[in-house]
């Protein structure tokens, strides 16, 4: 991916059943840059990516995508944001190479180039022998590591992940971390929330949430 891209979000506001969970939050990742979100449980870390990615929309502020608005998921998608969720949400019916090839072929992707880009997602997250697995016989880490692959795959320009190496040991989720700063590499901008200080610092810039209340701890670089 030769082309910059940007994400932007100023002043974002979210509140829920009249409570603020997200309060005025503003950042910018270029290409080439991984930014952590941290903060506790309930601190609005979710409810920032979910704005980002365009399935909450904010009460006040914006979101954007090189100057495009995001105002829906569907819009999202077009401007190439991808997301890891927070729980993996896969569908456990189907292998774990299935459930990595599904997003593909929905993105036109030919079925063989989408079977080919599945294997190698599954293989950087040492998943290379698991893709005829069902789900349901996999390990929460692994299935964490399936969600992982399945975002990868994607290649987007934009790439958010939710508590991605929540589940994982020492050396997967170093794995994981590694992974997402080569799809920075590759170009695209990335934000992760993390509980993890470790994968928070490996990132290029921190920002922390405490009751939705955003306070850079790392700005990233201009």
């Amino acid at each position: 991916m030769s082309e910059q891209v940007h994400i932007e979000a100023q002043g974002l506001t979210v509140a829920v059943d009249g409570r603020t969970v997200l309060d005025g939050a503003g950042l910018r990742v270029r290409s080439g840059q991984v930014l952590a979100v941290t903060g506790p449980s309930g601190a609005g870390k979710t409810t920032l990516l979910w704005a980002l990615a365009g399935l909450r929309p904010g009460d006040s502020g914006s979101v954007s995508v090189d100057g495009e608005p995001v105002l829906t998921r569907d819009g999202a998608v077009a401007l190439g944001v991808v997301v890891v969720p927070q729980g993996n949400a896969l569908a456990t019916v189907l292998t774990a190479s299935e459930n990595v090839v599904v997003p593909l072929l929905a993105a036109g992707v030919e079925p063989e180039p989408a079977r080919v880009t599945a294997a190698a997602a599954l293989e950087s997250v040492g998943l290379g022998s698991s893709g005829h697995q069902l789900v349901e016989e996999l390990s929460g880490g692994q299935q964490q590591r399936v969600a992982v692959a399945r975002g990868l795959a994607q290649a987007g320009r934009v790439l958010l992940a939710d508590e991605p190496t929540s589940e994982l040991d020492a050396v997967n989720r170093g794995r994981v971390v590694e992974l997402l700063r080569e799809e920075a590499a590759r170009g695209a901008a990335v934000v992760l929330a993390t509980h993890d200080p470790e994968a928070a610092a490996a990132c290029d810039g921190e920002l922390h949430l405490d009751a939705g209340v955003p306070q850079w701890v790392r700005p990233l670089p201009a």
